[in-house]
């Protein structure tokens, strides 16, 4: 079993990366058993992982030994992974899908792992096709820098069969499936610390995972994870004349939750280091008196077969006008637009306004400008009204989390006044059909009310 580890280190052609077989290094070592300290066993906390923190700060998520044990197993089984297989890994080793669903398959299984120090789009096809790796691990981020390259003969002369992990959107999922020749995408869904997990293997385009709903009141007694629908307003579960949770039917959204079976390794809910982090984090009485489970904060559609289709965070979704307004919605038309650039999406609160003004924070394409009267143009075409955000932040570049996420929580924070936020400020001016400069001026006549939004 080798590892590879490259980037900041270059291998001249013909050279073979420094190594030593496995056996040699038994031979070497000592026969007797290694002095033991302390008898573990299978329900022991292997190590805690952060979670990202992508709109908060980040908290440590228990990983137990069964855990990393099962969700090893799970994705060995559902991508067919064996002993031939060399996964390609770009993702950090400190978060949950590479650093467990990854690693463990040269753990527990003996897959050979190709890691790279960091991730470079220019160099990822590269990479592979020079390791010969027949699998890599994606998230949604790294798809949409993917594609963004320019096209060059080696995207389709890699010996992948499968790329799979999670946020590939809809919008993109053809393309990238078809630029790079992709006999498989594997998406799936979950969370470090929860246990509503679910998987698409079927290749079904922008479906994040299956819910088996052909019987539903049998599927819902066997299958571990419900979408249940939630209160738009306060994101509260709705409950039924006898107290408990409503499943949501096909073509609803509902926020996805896993049912806690604290004996059962699948369905346990370690929670996190912090206590009352962990209580807020689950729900009572959802599909019978007295049963518990976690929930995720994740907005769910279902269709009519069981396929589920992210849709916001429940924090990602604010109210303006009196309309929920879904903020991955909007960045996937903006991308489009400034031409798969990165961009965020917020609520701001306005003096004298109900509810939160949508904001957009947008990092520079390569020749530094965007065309504001244009931008204005398409997202009138392609969003309702109150959909469009009112302002618009251009910075040259949006700071990622460790898992290459946007991090949007120091974004909103800063908001919209020009006082405080030193890039350029932009206020949607509908007289003119265009985003125009937002001055100190232009800020206080907004927040006193004299400008109607």
């Amino acid at each position: 079993m080798k590892y590879f580890s490259f980037g900041a280190h270059v291998v001249p052609e013909g050279h073979d990366i420094p190594s030593q077989p496995l056996h040699e290094l038994l031979e070497q070592s000592s026969s007797k058993d290694p002095i033991t300290l302390s008898k573990g066993n299978f329900s022991d906390k292997l190590y805690y992982i952060f979670t990202s923190g992508t709109t908060g700060l980040p908290k440590a998520a228990v990983i137990r030994n069964h855990r990393f044990v099962w969700m090893g197993v799970i994705i060995r089984s559902l991508f067919s992974f064996d002993h031939n297989d060399n996964l390609y890994l770009t993702l950090p080793l400190y978060h949950n899908n590479a650093g467990t669903m990854g690693c463990a398959q040269a753990v527990l299984f003996g897959i050979t792992l190709t890691l790279r120090e960091k991730f470079s789009a220019s160099n990822f096809w590269d990479d592979c096709i020079r390791y010969k790796c027949t699998g890599a691990m994606y998230i949604g981020e790294i798809c949409r820098y993917l594609l963004a390259q320019p096209e060059k003969p080696v995207d389709r002369q890699h010996n992948l069969r499968i790329m799979f992990g999670n946020g590939l959107r809809k919008k993109i999922w053809t393309d990238f499936k078809t630029r790079f020749n992709l006999r498989q995408i594997g998406e799936f869904y979950g969370s470090t610390e929860g246990n509503a997990n679910v998987a698409n293997i079927s290749n079904r385009e922008g479906a994040c995972g299956f819910v088996p709903c052909c019987i539903p009141w049998l599927c819902r007694l066997v299958y571990p994870v419900v979408v249940m629908k939630v209160d738009e307003k306060t994101g509260e579960p709705i409950r039924d004349e006898k107290g408990l949770c409503i499943p949501v039917k096909p073509g609803e959204i509902g926020e996805i939750v896993g049912k806690i079976n604290e004996s059962d390794p699948a369905r346990a809910y370690p929670g996190y280091h912090n206590v009352e982090a962990t209580k807020k984090k689950v729900v009572c009485d959802v599909l019978t008196t007295g049963d518990k489970a976690f929930l995720s904060g994740d907005l769910m559609e279902m269709d009519e077969l069981g396929f589920l289709y992210f849709r916001d965070r429940t924090g990602d979704t604010f109210r303006w006008k009196g309309e929920n307004v879904s903020t991955t919605e909007i960045e996937a038309i903006i991308q489009k637009v400034i031409r798969l650039n990165d961009c965020v999406i917020f609520g701001v609160s306005v003096e004298q306004c109900e509810g939160k003004a949508g904001m957009a924070v947008l990092s520079r394409p390569p020749n530094g400008t965007i065309d504001m009267k244009n931008l204005y143009s398409r997202l009138k075409d392609d969003l309702p009204s109150y959909a469009v955000p009112l302002f618009v932040r251009l910075v040259d570049k949006i700071e990622l989390t460790g898992s290459y996420k946007l991090q949007k929580h120091s974004l909103e924070k800063e908001g919209f006044n020009p006082n405080v936020v030193k890039d350029e400020l932009f206020f949607l001016d509908k007289k003119s059909n265009s985003y125009v400069t937002l001055t100190p001026q232009l800020y206080t006549e907004i927040q006193s009310g004299n400008i109607l939004l």
